[in-house]
């Protein structure tokens, strides 16, 4: 997402774990787990970034994807989204999309898709 700043906010949202998981696992644990997932995700975007020099901010979320990402915009007053379209494979491909489509019918700012 781009700020009005110039910034880049970069998001990565993960789905909240199941009231089944989170009664039965720790929430440290759990933390650290959410936590180590977003570091993985963002890491390739993170490198590329502070190898350019753009400015960035990361927004580790909880929640549905697409709602999460628009809040977050909207939180931020971002001028834009930039969303990737495809995931590792068929089905997370398929989901991603789909997140991307909703993204897109849930904002009002620009969306710019990337394959």
């Amino acid at each position: 997402m781009l700020g009005r700043d110039g910034e880049v906010h970069l998001i990565n949202v993960q789905s909240e774990p199941s009231s089944k998981i989170k009664n039965s696992v720790p929430a440290a644990e759990l933390d650290r787990y959410f936590q180590g997932q977003s570091d993985e995700a963002c890491r390739v975007a993170e490198d590329l970034l502070r190898a350019e020099g753009v400015p960035f901010r990361r927004h580790d979320r909880k929640g549905p994807a697409a709602e999460t990402i628009v809040e977050c915009a909207q939180e931020l007053r971002c001028d834009s989204i930039l969303i990737g379209t495809h995931g590792a494979g068929f089905i997370s491909g398929m989901v991603l999309g789909s997140v991307a489509n909703k993204v897109i019918h849930l904002t009002e700012v620009p969306v710019t898709l990337v394959k």
